[in-house]
């Protein structure tokens, strides 16, 4: 639940906002996604780390490239 309130923020600061998988990679209770977001102004791929403790998730943390994100705003 936790993820998708992080993630369900982007559209409203970022115009036309898409998140896509490209990857996954597994390992023991870590799941790494490789994604591209997209929007006006805007083509980055982050990465996300999610550990998952006891079926649920304990822990995300989210890797962007932010010159990319804030240079998407520059033109608003």
């Amino acid at each position: 639940m936790a993820i998708q309130k992080s993630f369900a923020k982007r559209p409203l600061n970022i115009e036309n906002f898409v998140l896509g998988a490209i990857s996954f990679v597994e390992s023991v209770n870590c799941v790494l996604l490789h994604s591209l977001m997209t929007a006006d102004n805007l083509s980055a791929e982050p990465m996300h780390m999610i550990t998952i403790t006891d079926g649920f998730v304990g822990e995300f943390q989210e890797f962007d490239n932010t010159a990319a994100t804030a240079d998407s705003g520059k033109n608003r």
